[in-house]
């Protein structure tokens, strides 16, 4: 979407205000993925009466996942779920609108795209800009929707932002406006817009409108030298990409979803509540938010999930486990509890830069220091300097950035208590359909540090799950634990004591956001494995 006509986009919208405020029968936009001057209207989807084989997944994350990986995109997978998660919230009470940010070409708008098509068309309404007016004139239906904005710059109008704010925070638009009206003049008249909607936004700013700002989760995207690798790879792969049938059964599943009694209960919500620390007035807006996606993941998994006597869907600590590895460090950074390894990473560099660079380090350096090309490194040290850990003593406009270290990075404080803090240490049940053979978990020894001298001592049957998981994550091009859960049936504890085997094997690297990256080849596991094992006999 970033080399759509935008001001094609924003005259036909306009001229679609005009034509409505005159009380014409303007052509609308299409919903949808539709270009901004298709007027075709589409037809409702036909909802289905049962549920596809899909919605019985205890994993449906993993399995997106997976089918995401099909269709060409690499190294997204924390983005593309969190945009999945909040697409499905549409038929909550309050969606969970998300803001996309990192610096041009870093594929934010294609993964969303990506995303979107497993949906149904009825669930977005998709745009490249709107005009100032749009949201109140339009007559395209917003009511548990989302509407996917491919570029901030189209909320730059004050009164948009207005209008999307009222949207996202009342749930509806109440505007009310005069009109001529021939032979009466000047006539009142109230436009309403129902929602609840949702909202997806991709930018290339560092932070956007702040009253916007805080309605809004903010997912960064990955801009290192390992994800661009990845991508150029995944180019050269011709065949690797999948066709629209591949999702027909996941465009059923949300409409499916659309058409039942999605309430939903969180018993352990107060047990939540009192062990997240009040740091700040914005928690009050983000335990919303995480409540909120634990309930839509709730939703997409109600074909396994309980109903209690009211009907509603009980969410299960699992639910809160896979929402918290998923936004843990996101809430924790929108409230000043920490801050994002890239700008600790970015902090860092200039402190090591600046004993050779007594009068502040330039963008080119920092991203020679960081392996990052100047518009990457440049975006990074505004994110850092907007934080107040970055100091430029440039102030002359088009002179080279003098960076110098500013204030001290904070300690790290814990938002949301992980899962067996939540659960008083009593948390996992042993998956249905489990393999008896897969190792206990007190074999990986998950309660010490994994390392060779372990490794060494398991038998030659565990030495197979070792490879066997290698297996997996190398030829999905991912590892993270829910996807070895689900592979292996494992335990959770289990699947990270593996991952923690492949890491010090140097098959897959440390963890960041919900996943790890792959640094092997198909070719490689044997010997790094083998070299692990060390002196196993």
């Amino acid at each position: 979407m970033d080399d759509v006509d935008v001001a094609g986009a924003k005259r036909v919208l306009e001229e679609f205000t005009a034509n409505q405020a005159a009380g014409g029968n303007g052509s609308e936009p299409s919903p949808g993925m539709s270009p901004p001057g298709n007027a075709a209207t589409v037809p409702p989807e036909p909802v289905p009466t049962v549920p596809p084989p899909i919605a019985a997944s205890r994993d449906l994350l993993a399995d997106f996942s997976m089918a995401l990986h099909s269709r060409g995109v690499v190294g997204e997978d924390r983005f593309a779920k969190v945009t999945y998660l909040c697409l499905t919230s549409r038929v909550l009470a309050r969606p969970v609108s998300v803001a996309a940010k990192g610096p041009s070409s870093a594929g934010k708008s294609f993964v969303v795209q990506e995303v979107v098509e497993f949906f149904p068309e009825s669930a977005v309404y998709a745009l490249s800009s709107m005009s100032e007016h749009a949201l109140a004139y339009s007559k395209e239906p917003l009511s548990h929707r989302f509407l996917v904005l491919y570029e901030a710059a189209g909320l730059e109008s004050d009164f948009a932002s207005y209008l999307l704010r009222s949207l996202l925070s009342e749930g509806c638009i109440r505007y009310e406006t005069v009109e001529k009206v021939k032979g009466a003049g000047l006539q009142p008249r109230l436009i309403e817009r129902e929602g609840p909607t949702g909202l997806i936004v991709t930018t290339t700013q560092v932070s956007l409108h702040p009253e916007n700002e805080t309605r809004l989760l903010s997912v960064p995207a990955n801009d290192t030298r390992e994800q661009t690798a990845a991508i150029i790879k995944m180019l050269a792969c011709e065949d690797g990409r999948h066709g629209d049938g591949d999702l027909a059964e996941w465009r059923t599943l949300q409409a499916w979803i659309g058409a039942q009694d999605n309430r939903v209960t969180i018993p352990f919500a107060p047990a939540l509540a009192d062990l997240v620390p009040p740091v700040a007035v914005r928690l009050r807006r983000d335990f919303s938010t995480v409540l909120n996606l634990v309930k839509a993941h709730a939703v997409l998994h109600q074909q396994t999930r309980e109903r209690d006597d009211a009907g509603r869907i009980v969410a299960t600590v699992e639910d809160y486990g896979v929402v918290r590895d998923l936004i843990a460090d996101l809430v924790a950074d929108e409230v000043g509890a920490t801050v994002p390894a890239t700008v600790v990473e970015t902090v860092t560099a200039v402190d090591e830069l600046a004993a050779a660079h007594k009068t502040g380090v330039t963008y080119q350096q920092l991203g020679a220091r960081l392996g990052l090309d100047k518009s990457a490194a440049r975006r990074r040290a505004k994110v850092a300097t907007s934080r107040g850990h970055l100091k430029n003593l440039e102030d002359k406009r088009g002179q080279p950035a003098r960076l110098v270290v500013g204030e001290p990075l904070p300690g790290e404080v814990t938002i949301l208590p992980t899962v067996e803090t939540l659960t008083g240490g009593t948390v996992a049940v042993r998956p249905e359909g489990r393999d008896t053979n897969v190792p206990d978990v007190a074999t990986f020894g998950v309660l010490e540090p994994v390392g060779v001298v372990e490794i060494a001592a398991l038998d030659d049957h565990h030495i197979a799950v070792v490879r066997q998981a290698a297996e997996i994550v190398v030829s999905v091009g991912a590892a993270s634990a829910s996807l070895l859960m689900k592979r292996l049936e494992l335990y959770p504890a289990e699947a990270e004591s593996l991952l923690d085997m492949l890491e010090a094997a140097e098959i897959v690297g440390p963890l960041t956001g919900s996943a790890r990256p792959v640094l092997a080849e198909d070719t490689d596991i044997q010997a790094l494995i083998t070299a692990y094992e060390g002196g196993r006999t």
